[in-house]
């Protein structure tokens, strides 16, 4: 072997070793991955119950929202030419623009994790000509408030290396 192909051997085997260890090109995929479970929690209904079922449907959305972001991944890599390999940074994001109904799951009506409270009660007269009636009464009771479902977003970034071309044929 002359010496101008064993320096391209060399590149070639350097590129390959480069292109397993994942760190040498600095190339990565992010992806965002969103996980929505329902909350399912026993009558009658308790702060304590609540809690207890918003906590296991957010331990179930956990792995809905990194399997959505792994197909995210895998369809952004296709696209650009890339092959995810290994996870480097899972992160979980704020909520998004619809506040509560988006991404945080642990707040309450009352409060962080308080999904029971007092409430007013008011009960009023029959309406009159189209118009409310009167107040008659007003009262305080206690109620809990169970959310519909818990939604969990992620944003996964995955090392990436090209994908090989395979040299055309002779």
């Amino acid at each position: 072997m002359n010496a101008r192909r064993k320096g391209l051997a060399a590149v070639v085997a350097m590129a390959s070793l480069a292109g397993t260890a994942g760190a040498a090109h600095a190339e990565s995929i992010t992806a965002i991955g969103i996980g929505q479970v329902k909350v399912v929690a026993p009558a009658p209904l308790t702060n304590a119950k609540i809690v207890r079922a918003v906590s296991v449907a957010r331990r179930a959305a956990v792995p809905r929202a990194l399997e959505a972001a792994r197909n995210q991944a895998t369809r952004i890599a296709i696209a650009a030419g890339l092959q995810p390999l290994r996870v480097l940074e899972v992160v979980e994001t704020g909520p998004g623009p619809y506040g509560f109904y988006f991404g945080v799951g642990t707040l309450g009506r009352f409060g962080p994790d308080r999904y029971c409270g007092r409430v007013q009660k008011v009960t009023r007269a029959p309406r009159v000509d189209g118009r409310r009636g009167r107040v008659i009464s007003r009262r305080f009771v206690t109620r809990c408030y169970k959310p519909a479902s818990v939604a969990v977003s992620l944003s996964v970034t995955y090392d990436a290396v090209p994908v090989p071309v395979a040299p055309p044929a002779a």
